[in-house]
Order: C-alpha cells, then structure tokens, then sequence
C-alpha cells in the first residue's frame, strides 16, 4: 500500500429534500465550506441528499466556486433522521436512483475533479450489494468507499471484511475498506484480509486522534524494510524459482508481519505527549464558561497536559 498520498473529507454537507430557490439553497448549504481549511491538505466535500438537480447544483459550486478537491456522496449515514427523507444509506434501497445520482453529480463536475461514493453494504440486508457497486462504478466514480456494516446494522457487530474483498473482485475502480480501524493492527489487518487500495478511518479517530499518524508512519516504515527484504529475497531465489530462505530470514519476515500489538508508535523523532498537547492547544480551545482562551488557559487543557506530561517525563526517566 502506498502511504504517499492523503485524502481528507469535510462532515456531510446536507442537501435538501426540495427548494423554491435552488440557487439561494446552493450557496447556502455550501457557504461554510472552506477546502483549506485544514491547511496543506485540501478538504474534499462530502454531499448527502437525494434530490438530484440541487445535489448536482451543490457539487458544481463547490468545484467551480469552493475549489473543493474532489466530491464524495454519502450513501452510509444510517441515522432515520437521514434515511426517512431518502437521503445516506437510505440511497442503496435503489441501484438505479443511486447510478443516476452519481450520473449526475459526475456531469455536474464535468470531469475537474473526482466523484466518489461512501457507502454501506445495504439498507436492510446485503442483497443489493453487487448491484450498487456495479451502479456506482458505471455511473462514473472515481472510487468507492465501503464500510461493511447495513443500515438496520448501524454500528453494532463487526463489520465484515469480507465484503470489501468481494467488492475488490468485482470492481475495477479502487476500492477503500472503511470499519472497525482503531489501531495500526486492525488497519494491517483489513488492508491484508481484503486488499483494498486504501483506509478511510472515522470513529477510530475519536479515541486516537494521533491514529492517522501513527497508520501513515508504520506503513512508510513496513515499505521501507520490505523494500529492503525483497531485494534480499531476489537473491535468495533458487534457480528452478522457489524461495531458498533460511529459518534466519524466515524470523526476519515474522518480525517483519509479526504482531504489531507490542509494536511502538513511530511519530517522527516528535514525542507522543507534545503531538497530544498540541492537539489539545489547537482544538480543546473553549474553557467550561464558554470563552475562547485556548486549551493551555482552560482547565481541561491544564489538566490534560499536566497529565501527559507526567507520563512523558516518568517514561522519558525509565
């Protein structure tokens, strides 16, 4: 997997059932966008809604106007507050009003930038899956976001990976594997089980917010010595084709896969705690009485950062 290239994607941006003003709807819902907002990385917008003429108005101005990097329909939010105005997963119920949204929005851009699609397995079951999967990519998407889990599922159970395999035999066009990444492990894990070309990770993140971070370090590291094993393994190759490995290197290329459990977090020469204080300065910036003063004057932040760095200061002394 290359660890080269970093997407990221705003908070849904929701479009409405019906408007008497499309225009004035569109540059309101757009309005708060902002594809620099999170700095060097520009921020795709994410759209959902089901009303093809204002979602594919939205998707226009945010190219054309916004600058947004790339356009994401959302197809997995299974809040009913959602699904009963036909809009996130409620999308998948449908493979052919899901291939003329897609249609749509790919004309509406009119190939400036990607349009791709996040979405569940199915709204009740999975057996509409291979459908919708074949509507996306022939409506035009650039690439598909899955995230095994139906709708009736919400976030309970496991997601089943093996669906992302599926889609990755079925499919042409890239295929990113969504659900259940809160480690560098499990991110290992479904990038191995599936073979998807790339990890879209949301909940995760809320627990580690360092988890982006440590995934990109730990895969750069892992290409950097397999590069390194596999010029070795070349010249370890037997004439008639088969490996010649010693049980030395054979140990090598289990330390190489091995259990990443024990495995420390690769941050870059930057010690874990200051990333973490850093964090909190940034985006813990409200005290209790509402006042922006910054995480370092809110108690929150005080007591955090007093915390952290205890623990650094007592692992930095062992």
């Amino acid at each position: 997997m290359s660890v080269a290239h970093v997407d990221l994607l705003s908070e849904f941006i929701r479009v409405p059932g019906h408007s008497d003003n499309p225009r004035a709807t569109t540059r309101g819902i757009t309005a708060s966008y902002d594809a620099n907002e999170l700095g060097e990385v520009p921020l795709a917008a994410q759209l959902m809604g089901s009303n093809i003429d204002l979602l594919a108005a939205a998707a226009e101005r945010l190219v054309t106007v916004k600058g947004a990097p790339r356009i994401d329909l959302n197809c997995g939010c299974p809040a009913n507050v959602v699904t009963g105005g036909g809009a996130g997963s409620s999308l998948l119920r449908d493979p052919d009003q899901l291939h003329e949204v897609v249609r749509s929005l790919v004309a509406a851009v009119g190939g400036a930038v990607p349009v791709t699609v996040k979405m569940r397995s199915g709204f009740d079951d999975t057996s509409l899956y291979e459908d919708n999967l074949l509507a996306v990519q022939e409506a035009g998407a650039a690439f598909v976001t899955i995230h095994p889990r139906t709708k009736q599922q919400s976030y309970n159970g496991r997601a089943d990976w093996s669906l992302i395999a599926s889609a990755k035999q079925l499919l042409s066009i890239p295929v990113v594997g969504n659900g259940d990444i809160v480690s560098v492990a499990s991110a290992l894990a479904i990038y191995r089980e599936t073979g998807c070309d790339g990890l879209m990770i949301g909940r995760g993140a809320l627990q580690d917010p360092l988890l982006f971070r440590r995934i990109k370090a730990y895969f750069a590291q892992q290409q950097s010595s397999l590069e390194h094993f596999e010029d070795g393994l070349s010249v370890a190759q037997n004439p008639n084709g088969t490996s010649s490995l010693d049980s030395s290197q054979m140990t090598c290329q289990h330390q190489l896969y091995g259990n990443l459990a024990s495995d420390p977090a690769v941050s870059g020469g930057v010690r874990e705690c200051d990333l973490v204080i850093d964090f909190l300065k940034r985006y813990a910036a409200y005290g209790f009485d509402g006042s922006v003063n910054g995480a370092e004057q809110s108690l929150v932040g005080l007591v955090c950062c007093s915390v952290i760095c205890q623990s650094c200061n007592s692992t930095s002394r062992h």
